[in-house]
This record gives C-alpha cells, sequence and structure tokens, in this order.
C-alpha cells in the first residue's frame, strides 16, 4: 500500500513538472510571437520631407536648376511609387529594406530618375521583401518603350532582388545592390551588378558581402562610400546598429546615383 502511494506522488509530481514545463514553454512563445508582432508593427517611417518630393513645381524648379531631367511622380492603384523622367535609358525596379516603409526611398527613386533612370518602387507585404520576392513581375510590361531593365533594393530588399534576378537573369540587364549582398550565385551570368555601401554602416554582414563578391560577374561596378551609412539610402531616420555618418544624407544619394547612371550609360555604349 506505502508503495502504491508512494508511486501515485510521484506521479503527480511528474505531471505537475510537465503542466509547469508546457506552461512556461507557452508563455515564452507568446512572449516571441508578442515581440516579433511589435518589430513588425513598428516599421521606419520616411522622413517629413520626402511629400515635397511629390509637388510637380517644386521638384521640377530644382531640377531645372540643377541640369537634371524633369521628373514625373505617381503612385499606383497597387501602392507602387513611380519616378519617371523624360527620357528614360533605362528602367529600374527598386525593393525597400526590411522594416522601411517604402516611401522612404522616394529621394533616391527621384535622384535615380532626374539622370534619366525609370523607377518603379515596389510596395512589400508588411514591409519585408521576402514576403514578395516576385514583386517585380508585370512591370517591365507595362513600360514597353524601355528596353533594358535593372532590378535591385536596399539592404534585405537588395537580398531578395538578387533571388529574383537569379531566376530571370535573361530578362534583365542588371541588379543594384544598395548596402545589400547577393547570397546566390550569379558569376555564370550576363548582368551588370552594381554594389555600394558606406564605410560607416554598420549593419551590413561584412563577412557575407565579402562572399558575395566572389557570387557576382566580374564586370561588376562597387561604389564605396567614404563617410557613408546603411540608412542613408533611404530617408527614415537612424538605424538600430548603423554607424555614425560623416556625410549629408543627400551626398550620399548623389553619389549613388550619379555611379548608377554612369554605369549604365557605359554599359549601353560598350553594346
Amino acid at each position: 500500500m506505502k508503495d502504491s502511494v508512494k508511486e501515485k506522488k510521484e506521479h503527480l509530481g511528474v505531471n505537475k513538472k510537465k503542466r509547469l514545463g508546457l506552461k512556461v514553454g507557452i508563455t515564452i512563445l507568446a512572449l516571441l510571437i508578442a515581440a516579433c508582432a511589435v518589430y513588425v508593427m513598428t516599421p521606419y517611417r520616411a522622413g517629413e520631407t520626402v511629400s515635397m518630393y511629390f509637388d510637380e513645381q517644386t521638384v521640377s524648379a530644382v531640377a531645372v536648376l540643377e541640369g537634371y531631367q524633369k521628373v514625373t511622380m505617381q503612385q499606383t492603384d497597387n501602392g507602387y511609387t513611380v519616378a519617371a523622367p523624360e527620357d528614360a535609358i533605362a528602367g529600374l525596379i527598386f525593393y525597400p529594406g526590411g522594416r522601411v516603409k517604402s516611401e522612404a526611398y522616394v529621394p533616391l527613386i527621384y535622384a535615380f530618375a532626374q539622370r534619366g533612370i525609370l523607377c518603379v518602387l515596389a510596395d512589400m507585404p508588411l514591409n519585408f521583401a521576402v514576403f514578395d520576392i516576385n514583386a517585380a513581375d508585370g512591370i517591365k510590361e507595362q513600360y514597353p518603350d524601355i528596353d533594358e531593365w535593372y532590378v535591385g533594393g536596399h539592404s534585405l530588399g537588395g537580398a531578395m532582388a538578387a533571388y529574383y534576378a537569379d531566376d530571370h537573369a535573361d530578362e534583365y540587364a542588371g541588379l543594384v545592390l544598395l548596402g545589400a549582398y547577393t547570397s546566390v550565385d550569379l558569376s555564370d551570368t550576363d548582368l551588370k551588378v552594381f554594389l555600394a555601401y558606406g564605410t560607416q554602416d554598420g549593419v551590413i554582414n561584412r563577412s557575407n558581402y565579402a562572399k558575395g563578391l566572389k557570387k557576382i560577374p566580374a564586370d561588376s561596378s562597387e561604389l564605396i562610400i567614404v563617410g557613408g551609412c546603411h540608412a542613408y539610402f533611404g530617408d527614415y531616420g537612424k538605424q538600430l546598429g548603423d554607424g555614425h555618418p560623416f556625410i549629408d544624407r543627400a551626398d550620399q544619394i548623389k553619389y549613388t546615383a550619379d555611379a548608377l547612371a554612369d554605369y549604365i550609360l557605359q554599359d549601353k555604349a560598350a553594346k
């Protein structure tokens, strides 16, 4: 009888520990889900100056003064933003960085368009390009007058654009990676790859970036922006973990836009 009572107590003790462990596990899981929800639902938002790029009178005056093309900004029904120059030399479909609202890249795509690159800025589900890697599908067909297209993005957006480019290498002229690298091997493709990052970038994984350089064609172009940081490809404030820049955001965007336009023009001249 005593052994039976003892076994019953031990059995109850084991069940109690199992229930406690289950409760702890559920609590931890709930906390992780809540943390993920907070992370996803608190994206980096665009700066207040972004709205000025939709004021046609203001941006047109600036374009004339600086000797650039006039740019028309448009937001499509599906949430994409288009920056269209008067005379396009190429097209670029751009994926925003992870957890960053797409409109934060309006100053960047506007600068590209000033230099003749028609830009289509994709809007991503929950602000993560990983949820819509094929966001570029069907966009080129809407602009039949443009015969040379690039796909690219910033940070996580660039990494996802690289995956897309790998599956559509014969449909695009090249890939644009800003503060980003490719994890897929593109070295055997004919893609023209343009990379840019800032020396003060504290977010990008330098080891993975170096590995990515071995996975792109030999005639790729790399722009190293002295004093630039990770967040300055967009306008969304300081990013957690980023370094301290010692140039202006406007300068970083200008250097990037100038270099990309030159690279595209050199490629067209060589054909």
